[in-house]
């Protein structure tokens, strides 16, 4: 009997089925994969194969571009490319360039090939040149040879005769020297016996210019001499008052003078006031050209220098009012002389309108306190307009002022000298060299006596008055502020006397050793009537021996 399918027959007929389709699908996967595997490895083998000839193209390509010199531009660009960032647009601008437009191609053979035949071309050419230059050379030099030739035949002939005639003329010279030579011997001859004249001259003419400079510098001392002694016994002076005061208030000390604004009067102006029956302002009281003060100022006065007599004060310009009014304040007068009105005023710094220009040589000491006084003159001579043009400083060095005080250079020799500009040469102490304490002070007064020399010599050529300091003082009516004693130093005119009091100003010191007198207000016993006396004698403890 038949039986029925079961679940395991149909299982097993779907695992067959399923087996076989399996199996069917391997095959055909199978088969396709070796055919693609085949395809793959033709495909690799043929991509390869291009790669390697790529790399060959490159490899060409690279080589192509080194050859033709552009191996540093990475683009080859195209056919038609202009630009010099490719290769190909390199070598267009190359064609283009080099080319020129006989020579130029469609491409780089094309275009070395037509240079390569125009070089050529102008190689023949320049064969040619040369060999025409060449025949031109020739034919040159034959004809310049022929030229020099003919110069030379003629300088020949030229040199000929100029030798002949030079040796004539040699033959005359030598015969015009020797009578030339002869002449020079006695003119020789002459010649010593003229310069032995001439140097007998000479000596007999220097011997004659010591003897008259000699008589010349007696004559000059004399001279001096003789115009000092008149000067210091007549005592000349051409110099006129500047004014005359006009009131005088003794109680107040004050004046009125007759110069103000009109005449252009300044502040701190110092005037001398005269009498009215002077002799004459400005008058010297002693010789100024050696600069000794000694007559002017030994045993002088208490208010004047002896020949300044007729001075009897002097005023400072306090206040100038109107044109020709200004107020002053006495400075010295005369209790027995007062000043009164119409007395003459003068002052050699002030001049109406112009300023007063001085030289100055010597030591600038105004009481003889033994410091200098020059900037106080300086600042006085300044205050009221007037200026020093040539000066003397205390270390020997003489000073030419362009402006005065502030601006000044040593003096050279192409600087002005004193001349007529200069009102007076104002003489100081001219030191003496043995008062000098170092060496620094002995070379300081040797120059100070030098430049005194020299300007004494410029003024007296030029006329200039020379006046000593004591004088100058005396005529602006200068008055020392203060008078300062200083131990030791004798030649001031005030110097304290040691001894006991006198009775009088200036009278005689009495004697001031001690009377031996003991006051008893000192003594043991008040009940002594006398003062004991000292015996003189020592007492003998104090003996030698004791």
């Amino acid at each position: 009997m038949a039986s029925k399918p079961t679940a395991l027959h149909f299982s097993l007929i779907f695992f067959v089925m399923a087996t076989l389709i399996l199996g069917v699908l391997l095959y055909v996967t199978f088969d396709e994969g070796t055919k693609l595997r085949a395809e793959v490895d033709q495909k690799t083998k043929q991509a390869g194969d291009e790669k390697a000839q790529a790399r060959q193209y490159l490899d060409s390509i690279t080589d192509l571009k080194d050859r033709i010199g552009y191996s540093k531009i990475a683009k080859v660009g195209a056919a038609d490319d202009t630009g010099i960032d490719s290769v190909i647009g390199s070598m267009n601008d190359d064609i283009k360039k080099l080319g020129g437009p006989e020579a130029r191609g469609n491409s780089y053979a094309e275009t070395l090939r037509a240079m390569k035949t125009k070089s050529d071309n102008l190689n023949s050419e320049n064969i040619h040149l040369k060999q025409k230059t060449a025949e031109l050379e020739d034919k040159f030099l034959k004809a310049l040879t022929k030229h020099y030739t003919e110069i030379v035949s003629e300088h020949d002939k030229a040199q000929q005769k100029a030798e002949k005639e030079r040796s004539t003329a040699v033959k005359d010279k030598d015969r015009e020297i020797e009578v030339r030579d002869n002449e020079n011997k006695k003119l020789q001859v002459t010649t010593n016996n003229l310069q032995g004249e001439l140097k007998k001259s000479q000596d007999d003419h220097e011997d004659l210019k010591k003897k008259s400079d000699k008589e010349k510098t007696q004559l000059e001392s004399i001279n001096d001499y003789l115009t000092d002694a008149v000067r210091k016994r007549e005592r000349i002076t051409y110099d006129r008052p500047d004014g005359l005061v006009r009131f005088v208030d003794n109680d107040s000390g004050l004046v009125w003078i007759n110069i103000g604004r009109a005449d252009k009067l300044t502040t701190r102006t110092l005037f001398s006031v005269y009498r009215q029956t002077h002799r004459g302002v400005g008058r010297p009281s002693a010789p100024a050209n050696t600069g000794d003060n000694n007559e002017a100022t030994d045993n002088a006065d208490d208010r004047f220098s002896p020949g300044l007599e007729e001075i009897k004060g002097s005023i400072e310009v306090t206040r100038v009012i109107g044109a020709h009014l200004s107020e002053a304040r006495i400075l010295k007068y005369d209790i027995y002389d007062p000043l009164q009105p119409d007395d003459l005023i003068y002052t050699p710094l002030w001049a109406p309108g112009r300023p007063a220009a001085f030289a100055f040589v010597g030591l600038i000491d105004f009481d003889k306190d033994g410091a200098s006084n020059r900037r106080e003159l300086h600042e006085m001579i300044a205050g009221i307009g007037g200026k020093i043009i040539h000066e003397v400083l205390d270390d020997g060095s003489r000073v030419f002022f362009t402006e005065f005080p502030g601006k000044s250079h040593e003096y050279a020799e192409e600087d002005p000298k004193i001349d007529l500009g200069i009102k007076y040469l104002v003489i100081g102490r001219i030191p003496d060299l043995s008062d000098s304490g170092t060496d620094e002070e002995k070379q300081a007064h040797r120059q100070i006596i030098a430049h005194h020399k020299a300007m004494i010599s410029e003024a007296r050529k030029t006329a200039v008055r020379r006046i000593n300091l004591s004088d100058f003082l005396a005529h602006i009516g200068y008055v020392p502020q203060r008078r300062l004693y200083v131990p030791g130093l004798v030649d001031r005119p005030f110097n304290l006397k040691s001894g006991a009091t006198s009775q009088s100003t200036g009278g005689t010191v009495g004697e001031r050793s001690s009377s031996g007198k003991v006051s008893s207000l000192f003594t043991r016993s008040k009940r002594l009537k006398k003062q004991p006396v000292s015996s003189g004698t020592t007492s003998k403890r104090f003996q030698p021996g004791n």
